[in-house]
């Protein structure tokens, strides 16, 4: 389902930051994506992180929301069918006002640990999506069909990867007929594929506006 590519480093800079930024990288035995919604003054709107196992399939996939630039809300769903469920919601003083984990077949209330952790993840995906804004990485994704690639925007585009890698994606097409979900990061330093899977990347990536 999946194939990674070693590291590509993040550095450099950018003079004029962009309001919405579909980023990622390499992270422990996997690959995270990230989506950030800025407000006109660089703050941050809202903040959406995948992270895609490696040996499993229990994808999390993580909500941040913020008003003026504080965190106000966080939802995070485990498993591929959303099989457990988290949700946070803090008052304009960072106090939790709501918490509440959905299991399968239960409720469960929030342990200060939790929330800690959800604190933490949220500040983490921020401040890497700083640095990886800063080192102007981006995140691509669409699809490949018939040795043809098309950005989720509906564009067929040529994929600028190494001649390697897109052997490895015909490859691996090869062996299925169904278009394949591809991921991979456009950076000044280079490009790295991170994903190839049976998914439709597509029909989930979120937009400036759907965010």
């Amino acid at each position: 389902m999946l194939a990674l590519v070693a590291g590509l480093s993040a550095c450099g800079s950018s003079s004029a930051p962009p309001r919405f930024l579909a980023t990622g990288y390499v992270a422990d035995q996997g690959i995270m994506r990230i989506w950030r919604k800025d407000s006109g003054s660089g703050q941050p709107l809202a903040l959406m992180s995948v992270y895609t196992p490696l040996r499993d399939n229990d994808t999390v996939v993580s909500h941040y929301e913020y008003t003026h630039g504080k965190l106000t809300q966080v939802r995070q769903s485990h498993g591929g069918g959303g099989h457990e469920s988290l949700l946070l919601r803090f008052d304009e003083n960072d106090e939790v006002i709501f918490m509440q984990r959905q299991l399968s077949d239960r409720k469960e209330v929030l342990s200060a640990d939790d929330i800690t952790r959800a604190r933490f993840q949220a500040r983490h995906a921020q401040e890497l999506s700083d640095t990886l804004r800063a080192g102007q990485v981006r995140l691509q994704q669409g699809r490949w069909s018939k040795g043809q690639y098309t950005s989720c925007a509906g564009t067929p585009q040529k994929l600028k990867l190494d001649a390697w890698q897109t052997a490895w994606i015909e490859q691996r097409a090869a062996r299925t007929a169904m278009p394949l979900g591809i991921a991979w990061l456009d950076a000044p330093e280079g490009t790295q594929l991170l994903l190839v899977a049976n998914e439709n990347f597509c029909s989930w990536e979120p937009t400036e506006k759907s965010m």
